[in-house]
Parts: C-alpha cells; sequence; structure tokens
C-alpha cells in the first residue's frame, strides 16, 4: 500500500482521518458501528493507485473524538472530512452503519456521485420479518440492543487484565468469523483512547451504543432514506446465517426473507438501485476485500466521474 497521512479534522467533534492519496475518482469509506477504518485496509488496496482513498473514523470510535450521536451532528462530520481533504462529489462506500450513513448524506446532504451500501439495514421493523409474531420481534430486538451495549466496554478505565481480556474476545470472535486477526487488533488498538486524567478506555461505550440505536431505530430506512437515493446506489444484503441457531436463526430468516422482499422492490423501482444478495456473513468487507473493491471499481465506474487528482 502506498503511504497515507493520518489526520484529525478539527470543528465540532474531532474526526480521526486515514488519507490515502490517490488519482481518480474519489471515494470516501465508513465503517460500522463498533469498528474503525482499520476494516478497509485490504479493500484500500485493491483500489489504489487509481481512485482517491480517504476513510474515516466515526465519532466515539476509533480516534474520533466524543459527542452526542445524532443524524445532524454525525452527517455534519461526513460534510467536514469531505471539505478538510477536498474530495470531489466523492463515492460513498460504507460498511453496515457507515452504509446506512453514506445514503443518508446522500439524501439529505447531497454532493456525492454514488453510494454503495454494504449490508447495512439495522435490526429491521417487526413486520419484515415474515411469519413471526410481533411481539416476539421486539423481544429480539431488546435483546439485541442489551448484547450491543455490553459487547462495548464501559467500566471505565481499561487496566492491562482488562485489555488482555478485550484482545482474548476480540480474537476469539474475529476467528470464529474467519476474520483476518491482526487487523482485528489493529482495530481494537485504534479503539483505545486517553482521558482527561490520563486514564485508558475504549469507545464506543455501552452508553454510546445506546444512544446511537436510539436514533437508528426512529428511522425506516427502505423508505424514508434507501428508496430516495437518486445517485446510483449499489446495495450488498449477507444472508449467511452462520454460527445463528434455534429461535435465533429463526428469527434471521425470517428477517432475510423479509428484506429481500422489500430490497426487490426497491429495485424494480428505481432504475438507479442495484441489489446484490450474498451467501455470507456480515464480516465479508473483511473476509473478501479484493473481490468487493473490483465489485467497487466496476461501479465507480459507470456513474460517470471525471478523473480528478488532488494531492495526497
Amino acid at each position: 500500500m502506498s503511504d497515507f497521512r493520518e489526520l484529525t479534522i478539527e470543528g465540532g467533534c474531532p474526526i480521526g482521518v486515514r488519507d490515502f492519496g490517490g488519482e481518480g475518482p474519489h471515494v470516501l469509506l465508513l465503517p460500522g458501528a463498533g469498528r474503525t477504518l482499520e476494516d478497509w485496509t485490504g479493500f484500500v488496496e485493491a483500489l489504489l493507485p487509481d481512485h482517491r482513498v480517504v476513510a474515516m473514523d466515526l465519532r466515539n470510535h476509533g480516534r474520533s473524538g466524543r459527542g452526542t450521536w445524532t443524524s445532524a451532528e454525525t452527517l455534519d462530520d461526513i460534510g467536514r472530512v469531505i471539505a478538510a481533504t477536498e474530495l470531489v462529489e466523492p463515492v460513498l462506500i460504507g460498511h453496515s452503519l457507515g452504509g446506512m450513513l453514506s445514503a443518508q448524506y446522500a439524501v439529505e446532504r447531497g454532493g456525492v456521485s454514488g453510494v454503495i451500501n454494504l449490508d447495512g439495514y439495522g435490526h429491521g421493523r417487526p413486520d419484515q420479518y415474515v411469519g413471526v409474531e410481533p411481539e416476539k420481534v421486539q423481544a429480539y430486538h431488546r435483546l439485541m440492543r442489551e448484547s450491543a451495549a455490553t459487547q462495548a466496554d464501559d467500566s471505565g478505565a481499561v487496566t492491562a487484565e482488562k485489555l488482555l481480556s478485550l484482545l482474548t474476545a476480540q480474537l476469539s470472535r474475529g476467528a470464529a468469523a474467519s476474520l483476518p486477526l491482526a487487523g482485528e487488533v489493529a482495530g481494537l488498538a485504534r479503539s483505545l483512547r486517553t482521558g482527561p486524567a490520563g486514564e485508558t478506555f475504549m469507545q464506543p461505550t455501552g452508553q454510546d451504543v445506546l444512544e446511537l440505536l436510539d436514533v437508528l431505530e426512529n428511522v425506516d430506512w427502505l423508505s424514508d432514506v434507501f428508496g430516495r437515493v437518486t445517485v446510483p446506489f449499489l446495495l450488498y444484503r449477507c444472508e449467511g446465517l452462520t454460527g445463528a441457531e434455534g429461535e435465533i436463526r429463526t428469527l434471521m430468516s425470517a428477517y432475510a426473507k423479509g428484506l429481500r422482499r422489500e430490497l426487490e422492490e426497491l429495485s424494480a423501482r428505481g432504475e438507479n438501485i442495484q441489489v446484490r444478495f450474498l451467501d455470507t456473513h456480515h464480516g465479508f468487507t473483511l473476509t473478501m476485500p479484493r473481490e468487493l473493491a473490483e465489485e467497487a471499481r466496476s461501479f465507480i465506474g459507470t456513474v460517470g466521474l471525471p478523473s480528478r487528482v488532488i494531492a495526497g
């Protein structure tokens, strides 16, 4: 990989950025919830040098600063990164939450050439779970909310013992999903921050996750956001149920059916929209980065972007 610059974009909540330089169409990469820009390493290697690539950490993640999570402020962060790194009509590419935010930015702020959403849909509405009673779905959503908050460290200072425990858990989850373990270590290291008293803590905290979910769960992403994107829009949906068992597997399968139905309807309505269904798990950006980057390269080549050169 070519050299890159580590930047902090000031103003409001400071945002950690990695500017990879490159020449050609401009691309901004956004990671998922609880993740960092380290996730894009393999993907970026396949896009350079003929794309101008920048990746960012979300607020309360990685090397970004801390602040409240609102839609307006989070979209402001994306806009500040675009302006500070002099990206011109970039294609926004995001994994999971990053994909959802990329589409939302395109709808509410504009100024982008295209969007790629890599499996970002949230937990969905109860009526999207085909054949399942709403009460069961609501209970499942509560369980997912509690699990997400628990997985984030919210216990104050990270001691050496706690750090070892976090690293062990991170590597265990990564190994179970066949993720590159070096990347898991790098992502964990990037998420460790120093507090005002010199203590080490990890973000996002459990409270950060709950605040984020409060915002996300109040949006009907397919109707209110994805259906309003007017630029070229490529969506990936991972339907693999690896590791899911019992009632959780039944619920995930029901959601997959409902989401597939709505995504097919969305694709049929909008000439600018493409949907790809994959039989793999949600961490596919880490297990098949080069394949996804090549498909992104093809997509970017169809959106009519002029070749632009800005010093990296």
